[in-house]
């Protein structure tokens, strides 16, 4: 039901943190399943470099109910 890629990319990610994302995810589907029922939930994390050794984070989400499709995405997050 949760497919998740790309958190390779993510460095210094430890077992807790992928869990969290996990947790995060699954109370998500529970607040929108009350709306509509949610089959499967897509997940993609990219890093990006930029300059002077900084790291941009995106997320994009994807949530497939039977009767439409939910996008989401973050606006980046900067880590040094």
């Amino acid at each position: 039901m949760i497919q998740i890629s790309g958190l390779e990319a993510v460095k210094n990610l430890d077992e807790f943190q992928k869990e969290e994302i996990y947790g995060i995810i699954k109370r998500r589907i529970e607040k929108i399943s009350d709306i509509s029922y949610i089959y499967n939930v897509t997940l993609h994390a990219k890093a990006y470099d930029e300059e002077s050794n900084r790291k941009k984070y995106v997320f994009r989400c994807k949530f497939a109910s039977q009767s439409r499709l939910i996008f989401a995405r973050n606006g980046g997050l900067g880590h040094p």
